[in-house]
């Protein structure tokens, strides 16, 4: 019995699979600064646009997410974060942003400015909850959708009296790029704003992966010239050592050199996997400094964390015997972090039997996503940053089995 007992923990100082908190945010000046002045412009009466884009699991939502927060304390706009995953229609769409509309008003305490516009779609309201009326929202979709821009006016006319601009962000962008009505909703509200003589100090910022910005411009090529483009990249090592230490800090936690060179480099700059990481080797951790021998288990099992969240397919090919070789080697330091690598290096040092076996592992790969053909005879490419960092977690686990 007495095996099963752990050591009490607080509360962990990562937030695996949530954007982060604005206490815990480093990073990313450039990108504040450019989204902070979009801010300052919708507060002297001018309407903006933004696209935030980088790969799968960089932190655009943490960074959209803190840059509201901060432009709702500093410049006096509120702004609305609406995530669209699984969102296909204009008209559910538009549903999860009045539904967002109420719930951040109710929070802001200005609900009661908007209570003849929106009142109708709100069945009860209560301390730090609303309970909606989704069946009438559903039935006044359509409208609403294609009278977004007066019912932007109107909502602005009350939200006017007590902000200096407004901000909508439309994040995780998925299924709705690809239907031609996206485009030319997008392109119809901006050019009506722009052409209507009439000011609306509206930010509106769209986030996606490039490929759901292409997704838009393959449908409306003059969407292009709309958006600004705000970039995220993975952080730098300085920044996520600073991260990690920051993050154990607020925990009455240090991290010895040794572990923090470890944590950096299996994060590889990406937010998704330092929370991961960090909160695996938060747990593991028995005392309050996170040494290497914390770390080498955080890594096996923010590995099988991340392979169930995000990649079970993938995961599962992996426990073939076959690939372990394949896997280790792709995982060691000649291929380092890059996100391509040639067939021929991943060759050197494996077994006459385990090169056989190599163009299965590139094919089972290509067929599960993780991998795919690049534009040289001879290279394959990782489709983002998070898989090539799992695989290197997964390769770090055989190393060390």
């Amino acid at each position: 019995m007495g095996e099963l007992l752990t050591m009490e923990k607080g509360r962990s100082p990562f937030s695996p699979g949530q954007p982060v908190s604005p206490d815990m945010f480093v990073g990313r000046h450039p990108q504040i600064a450019r989204m902070l002045r979009s801010f300052s412009q919708i507060a002297l009466g001018k309407q903006e646009n933004l696209f935030v884009t980088g790969e799968y699991g960089i932190g655009k939502s943490s960074l959209i997410s803190y840059v509201r927060q901060v432009g709702e304390r500093e410049k006096n706009v509120i702004g609305f974060h609406v995530f669209l995953g699984g969102v296909s229609t204009l008209e559910t769409l538009v549903q999860q942003v009045v539904s967002r509309i109420i719930q951040h008003s109710q929070g802001k305490g200005v609900w009661d400015c908007l209570k003849d516009l929106l009142g109708r779609y709100v069945e009860q309201v209560e301390l730090f909850k609303v309970k909606l009326n989704l069946s009438r929202l559903k039935k006044d979709a359509p409208s609403l959708a294609h009278d977004f821009l007066p019912f932007l006016r109107r909502l602005w006319e009350k939200l006017g009296k007590h902000f200096d601009g407004m901000a909508l962000f439309l994040d995780d962008l998925n299924g709705i790029t690809r239907t031609p009505e996206f485009a030319a909703f997008i392109k119809s509200l901006v050019d009506e704003i722009a052409t209507s003589g009439e000011e609306l100090p509206l930010l509106l910022a769209l986030s996606g992966v490039p490929e759901r910005r292409m997704e838009i411009l393959a449908n409306q090529p003059s969407v292009a010239r709309i958006f600004d483009i705000i970039e995220v990249n993975p952080l730098e090592n300085d920044e996520v050592s600073d991260f990690f230490v920051k993050a154990y800090a607020s925990v009455n936690m240090s991290v010895e050199k040794d572990a923090l060179q470890h944590l950096v480099f299996y994060s590889g700059g990406l937010p998704k996997l330092m929370h991961e990481l960090g909160d695996a080797v938060y747990w593991i951790n028995t005392d309050d400094i996170v040494q290497r021998k914390d770390v080498v288990p955080g890594i096996i099992t923010a590995a099988d964390i991340v392979g169930r969240k995000y990649f079970e397919p993938i995961r599962e090919a992996l426990h073939s015997v076959d690939y372990h070789s394949i896997l280790k080697k792709l995982g060691s330091s000649e291929t380092g972090l890059e996100i391509s690598f040639k067939k021929a290096d991943l060759a050197k040092g494996l077994s006459e039997t385990e090169q056989k076996k190599l163009a299965n592992f590139l094919n089972r790969m290509k067929k599960l996503h993780a991998l795919f053909p690049g534009e040289s005879r001879g290279e394959w490419v990782f489709p983002n940053r998070l898989v090539r960092l799992y695989l290197l977690l997964e390769s770090s686990k055989e190393n060390r089995s």
